[in-house]
C-alpha cells in the first residue's frame, strides 16, 4: 500500500540582532588576528582549514542545507530537484511538441474543468508519475537481477552523443540542462532506466521467456487479433495546408471534394485502387508500395474507423470528411503479417500491468521542495 506521507523540515529562526555592529567589529578584529597567525604557521593552517571543512559538513547536514534539495522519497531512495526537473521537461515536451515559445499564460489553462486543474498542476502530475515508474522498474529490475548490459551502455553512450549534437554540442547542452533546472546526472539517470526497462522487456517478457504469453494468453491473442486489427488502403485528399496546418480556402476544399467523389466513381467502374492511390493521394506514406496498412482497434479517427467497419472486404467507401483531408478507404482481408507483432504489443502490456503493482507498493514520502516547485 502507499505511503505518502508528508515531510516539514526543520526551521531556521533567525536571532535577535541587537547590538550586531559592536558584535561584528570585535569578531573583525579577531578573524584578523587569526589570520596572521595562521599565515605564520602552515600546519596549523591545514589543520584549521581541515576542521573548517569537517565543520561546515556538520553545519549542512544538521540543517538539512543542500544545493539540490530532495523531493520525494521512493522506497528510502531520495530523489532530488534535478531528477524532477528532467522528468517535467519531458512531460512539457510530449505535451506542447517544443517548449521554446510557451508562454506562461500556456500553463494556467484549465486542464480539466471538472477538478479546476491547469495545464501545469497536470504536467507536474505526469512527471511525478514518470519519476514513479522509474522507482518502479528498478525494483522489478531488481527482484528479476536485470541489469544493463555493456551493448545497453554503448547504445546509451551513442544517443546521448546524437542528442549534444542535436542540441550544438556539449556548451548547449550544458545550456540545455541549466535551462531545465537539472543535471547530467539525472538525464544519464532517466535516459539509463528507460534502457532498463527495454532489458526487462527482452530478458523477461519475451518470446520463451519467464513471463511470456501462457498457452491460454496466446490461443486468446490469436481469436482477438482478428477482432482487434483491421487491414486497409486509403487515398487522402488534404484539406489543410501541410506546412502551416491552416485549412484552405472554400474553393479549394469543394475541389477536393469533387475529385473525392470522382475517384469512388472510379472505383466503382473497376479501376484499380492502387493505381488510384499512385495517381492522386497526397499522403507521403502511401506513395510506396504495398499500400497495406494495419491499425489496431482505437488507432484510427473514430469517424474513420466506424466508416471502414461498416465495409465489405474489397469494397471502397464514399468520401470521409475529417477536419484535415477527406478519405476513400477499401477495406482488405486481414492477415497474419501482424501477430507477431501483436503478440509482443500483449507482452509489454503484462510488463506494464505487474510494474503498475510495483509501483502502486511503492513507500512514498514528499519533502517540502515538492511543494515549492512550479512549473514554468
Amino acid at each position: 500500500m502507499k505511503n505518502n506521507t508528508k515531510n516539514t523540515n526543520d526551521k531556521v529562526i533567525s536571532k535577535n540582532t541587537k547590538g550586531t555592529r559592536k558584535k561584528l567589529s570585535k569578531q573583525k578584529n579577531i578573524f584578523e588576528r587569526f589570520v596572521s597567525l595562521i599565515k605564520d604557521n602552515k600546519t596549523l593552517s591545514i589543520i584549521i582549514i581541515s576542521l573548517f571543512i569537517v565543520v561546515l559538513i556538520g553545519v549542512i547536514v544538521s540543517n538539512n542545507i543542500t544545493i539540490d534539495p530532495k523531493v520525494i522519497t521512493i522506497n528510502g531512495s531520495d530523489y532530488d530537484k534535478s531528477d524532477y526537473m528532467i522528468h517535467l521537461y519531458s512531460a512539457k515536451l510530449n505535451y506542447f511538441g517544443e517548449i521554446e515559445n510557451i508562454s506562461k499564460d500556456n500553463y494556467n489553462v484549465i486542464y480539466d474543468e471538472e477538478t479546476n486543474m491547469t495545464v501545469g498542476d497536470y504536467l507536474k502530475q505526469v512527471a511525478l508519475t514518470d519519476l514513479k515508474t522509474l522507482a518502479g522498474i528498478k525494483v522489478l529490475a531488481d527482484n528479476y537481477s536485470v541489469e544493463l548490459t555493456n551493448e545497453d551502455l554503448e547504445e546509451f553512450e551513442k544517443e546521448k552523443g546524437e542528442f549534444i549534437e542535436y542540441l550544438g554540442g556539449n556548451k548547449s547542452f550544458e545550456k540545455f540542462l541549466k535551462d531545465n533546472n537539472t543535471t547530467e546526472n539525472a538525464y544519464d539517470n532517466m535516459s539509463k532506466t528507460e534502457k532498463l526497462y527495454n532489458r526487462i522487456i527482452k530478458k523477461i517478457y519475451s518470446e520463451g521467456s519467464i513471463n511470456d504469453l501462457t498457452e491460454e494468453e496466446y490461443n486468446n491473442a490469436k481469436s482477438n487479433y482478428y477482432n482487434e486489427y483491421l487491414k486497409i488502403k486509403q487515398i487522402i485528399l488534404t484539406t489543410i495546408d501541410i506546412e502551416t496546418g491552416k485549412s484552405l480556402s472554400s474553393t479549394a476544399i469543394n475541389q477536393k471534394e469533387t475529385l473525392a467523389k470522382n475517384i469512388v466513381e472510379q472505383t466503382r467502374k473497376g479501376v484499380d485502387f492502387d493505381t488510384l492511390i499512385k495517381k492522386y493521394s497526397e499522403d507521403a506514406t502511401d506513395k510506396e508500395e504495398p499500400y497495406d496498412l494495419y491499425y489496431r482497434s482505437g488507432e484510427l479517427l473514430s469517424e474513420l474507423e466506424s466508416e471502414v467497419l461498416k465495409l465489405n472486404v474489397g469494397e471502397v467507401s464514399e468520401p470521409i470528411r475529417t477536419k484535415y483531408a477527406y478519405h476513400i478507404i477499401e477495406r482488405q482481408e486481414l492477415d497474419d503479417s501482424k501477430l507477431d507483432i501483436y503478440y509482443d504489443e500483449l507482452r509489454e502490456e503484462k510488463c506494464i500491468n505487474d510494474l503498475k503493482e510495483y509501483i502502486e507498493d511503492l513507500k512514498i514520502i514528499y519533502h517540502d521542495a515538492y511543494e515549492k516547485i512550479k512549473v514554468k
